[in-house]
């Protein structure tokens, strides 16, 4: 068993460890799923009610959990701040919902995005806003994930309805953007609802991963909170539907380069899992996830509309081990990314356009 740093939680003045240090890790496995065939109501219930469900399990123990992060021996506790405008007025204040962030080594600052902007905001170190960037020709609505590879940026819409079930062209693309100076320039970009429908209608990708996609595209479920570009391949992370054994899918996709081009589709349902919290029952939705060399850090949030509390899992990928590292009270981790210090990440958290967006940055083993 992999031994992890203790993590500990501020319940009613008192630290209650989670039994994370030593050999108690609590790990899960993560693995492949079988789709069985479902009637209508069956699908409706999987792909689409239960997404908007409470989790059973999580109301007592998100109650009573203070939204304190606390750190590994000889690390002082750091806290979730509010991110601020550097410069008031310079960006309306409100106007960023924190769904995804990036570290870019080249401008030392994290590239942001907002479900509720199409600008791409410049975040300090310090958690201060510096600039929003529009960039020319990128039009994007409900932007949840963003990230970077070399010298390429990439941001991708959540290819989900809205609230009349309508999917706008601008929540359905993933752009490619190459660097202009300190800033962004778009360089090309990807239908991604067509790519899901023409993987659904392939017949050379296995059963399994066209019955998936066949149902989400049937019931308008599909919402992508999470993807990352690594080398030619693009792993897109489900928040929703689950799959048919009520599981988190991520499926990755071969040949990233030529299907901007139009060329042959390969792709496969990678990893399936549930995010689990300390062994309990209940499941959080994936809202993010981030890979370092083996491992892939995950943040997911409470599936029901009561309470936003979020988590964050460690994956170790090549074992499929999934070990639960925090847990958030009160507030809804969106995005996490490395940061600027070596053995930290960087987590957000969207306000929901009624408070400030939030950040925190955790050191980790």
């Amino acid at each position: 068993m992999m031994r992890q740093p203790g993590i500990a939680l501020l319940l009613n003045g008192c630290l209650l460890a989670l039994a994370l240090s030593g050999a108690t890790g609590h790990c899960f496995a993560a693995s492949e799923t079988n789709t069985s065939s479902m009637s209508p109501v069956e699908e409706r219930q999987r792909f689409g009610d239960e997404t908007l469900t409470d989790t059973a399990g999580w109301s007592d123990l998100l109650n009573t959990v203070v939204g304190r992060v606390p750190a590994r021996s000889g690390v002082a506790v750091d806290k979730i701040r509010k991110i601020r405008v550097k410069s008031p007025g310079s960006i309306p204040a409100g106007s960023v919902e924190a769904s995804g962030l990036v570290w870019d080594t080249f401008t030392h600052s994290y590239w942001l995005v907002s479900d509720e902007s199409g600008a791409l905001f410049e975040m300090s170190a310090e958690g201060e806003l510096l600039q929003a960037l529009e960039i020319d020709g990128l039009e994007m609505d409900d932007a949840e994930s963003i990230s970077i590879d070399q010298q390429r940026l990439f941001i991708a819409g959540s290819v989900s309805v809205n609230k009349s079930g309508v999917l706008k062209e601008s929540r359905r693309k993933l752009f490619q953007c190459a660097r202009a100076g300190r800033g962004w320039r778009l360089e090309r970009e990807l239908d991604l609802h067509r790519l899901l429908v023409d993987l659904s209608q392939t017949k050379s990708v296995d059963m399994q991963t066209r019955s998936y996609l066949t149902a989400a595209l049937r019931q308008q479920a599909i919402d992508i909170e999470a993807h990352q570009v690594r080398g030619d391949s693009l792993y897109l992370g489900f928040k929703a539907p689950l799959n048919s054994l009520g599981q988190v899918v991520v499926l990755k996709v071969d040949g990233l380069e030529a299907l901007f081009s139009g060329g042959p589709l390969q792709a496969s349902i990678w990893r399936s899992f549930k995010l689990h919290f300390n062994g309990g029952a209940g499941t959080m939705a994936l809202s993010d996830m981030f890979f370092l060399d083996d491992r892939i850090y995950l943040t997911g949030v409470n599936r029901g509309r009561t309470n936003p509390a979020s988590g964050l899992w460690q994956m170790e990928y090549a074992r499929n081990r999934i070990t639960s590292i925090r847990l958030f009270a009160e507030y809804k981790a969106e995005g996490v990314a490395i940061g600027p210090v070596i053995g930290e990440l960087t987590i957000v958290f969207d306000g929901g356009g009624k408070t400030e967006s939030r950040y925190v940055r955790i050191p980790f083993n």
